[in-house]
């Protein structure tokens, strides 16, 4: 992973960040089981990957003062073999369903974030100092 910051001015960071991860499968789904009940059927993958992911984070703060902040950023996350349920219907007489564990193609997550943070001191009383905290985050997927 890299992670880079840069201090624009006193209220402003900008950052930056590639990472690459790896997830693996649930023991349980590589486990070449089959089960059958009520006319459903399970079966485990043993040949299942794992999934790859290559991540890039932009990012922007800008700090309110001493007690807030407000960021925005976007990000683009590449997978590769991920892991999902395959549904099958109707597969024969006696099976309705069946349910395996499979590895899917390459898959893109792109988005962007907005959130907003503050602790409201103008409140009277106990309520002094209370906070509130915004976020938005907007994900569009392509497989």
């Amino acid at each position: 992973m890299l992670h880079l910051r840069y201090d624009l001015d006193r209220k402003t960071v900008l950052r930056a960040a590639f990472t690459s991860s790896l997830a693996r499968p649930n023991y349980y789904d590589l486990v070449p089981y089959i089960m059958f009940d009520d006319g459903e059927l399970f079966l485990g993958n043993s040949e299942l990957d794992p999934t790859v992911s290559n991540n890039l984070d932009l990012m922007a703060e800008f700090y309110i003062g001493s007690l807030g902040l407000i960021s925005g950023g976007f990000f683009q996350k590449t997978l590769k073999d991920y892991i999902y349920i395959e549904v099958k219907k109707d597969v024969s007489e006696d099976i309705e369903e069946q349910y395996q564990p499979v590895n899917g193609k390459d898959a893109t997550l792109s988005g962007f974030e907005f959130s907003w943070q503050q602790q409201l001191t103008f409140l009277p009383g106990a309520l002094n100092g209370l906070g509130i905290y915004l976020n938005y985050t907007g994900v569009m997927s392509t497989l």
